[in-house]
């Protein structure tokens, strides 16, 4: 619970929305777009939405915290993702999404490289055919997605921060690309900032898991998992495999592309 510097006393059922940039700003817009009542607060004076805020909803109310918010009496606490807050009500944009998003998610997160993977997996599923819808930690706020026709997919970059405030995540299929050492100034260990990657897993539906991390290749192995790596795959994964003097990228024995024919070079974009 956030302890008090001053205190904002709200009807019983308002929603408290910490932080009035992008993300806040698409809660803003979603909450009140549904009816509910809605107090803004942010410890800038002026943050990037203000005028929006006060143009479009001027009877939602805004308050510069000048130091911490006694956030009691508020039903629910949404906090934007860059924004520490703690409570039993708190909760993020993603997890709003979650509780109604109409189509199956991909969650892809990762200390690296989640954006550039986010919008190849968008790219390629619409290829396939189907329709997909990227956002979350790039581009475009996950609620913003709801206002359009719901997709065949959603694919969603989610950062640590945003995963720490979601619990009704249910993925088709979910991965953490790697972990390295980020964020150690919010988290207070390693195992922490790990431990909160690791949220993106819970309730998934399928697992993608980087063989090559020690700390993803330690988990307990659940079925119907993938794994992923620069090495030969077993049967079902995915991997390298050198035929003749060509790499190609293989699942289990089945060669999918040879590494000549991608346009995109490097080690990691393999």
């Amino acid at each position: 619970m956030m302890m008090a510097a001053e205190r904002i006393l709200p009807g019983s059922g308002a929603v408290l929305v910490v932080g009035l940039g992008l993300t806040g700003w698409s809660v803003v817009r979603y909450l009140a777009l549904t009816g509910q009542d809605v107090v803004v607060t942010d410890t800038r004076k002026k943050p990037p939405y203000l005028d929006a805020l006060l143009t479009e909803f001027p009877g939602i109310p805004f308050h510069h915290a000048k130091g911490e918010i006694e956030a009691e009496g508020f039903a629910t606490v949404i906090a934007s993702p860059g924004i520490a807050v703690t409570g039993s009500n708190v909760i993020g944009d993603v997890e709003l999404f979650a509780r109604e998003a109409k189509a199956p998610i991909i969650a892809i997160t990762g200390s690296n490289g989640k954006s550039t993977v986010t919008m190849l997996v968008q790219r390629m599923l619409d290829c396939a055919g189907t329709q997909a819808l990227a956002g979350g930690n790039i581009g475009t706020p996950v609620l913003d997605l709801l206002s359009k026709p719901a997709p065949d997919y959603y694919v969603l970059e989610l950062s640590s921060f945003q995963l720490d405030t979601t619990t009704s995540l249910r993925p088709l299929a979910a991965v953490v690309l790697n972990v390295s050492e980020d964020h150690l100034d919010r988290y207070d260990t390693m195992a922490d900032y790990v431990s909160s990657k690791l949220h993106i897993y819970h309730g998934a539906v399928r697992r993608i898991i980087n063989r090559d991390d020690p700390r993803m290749r330690s988990l307990p192995s659940r079925n119907g998992d993938i794994s992923f790596g620069m090495d030969e795959p077993s049967s079902g994964d995915l991997g390298i495999r050198l035929y003749g003097k060509e790499r190609w990228l293989c699942c289990g024995d089945n060669r999918l592309v040879a590494e000549s024919a991608l346009s995109l070079r490097g080690e990691q974009n393999i």
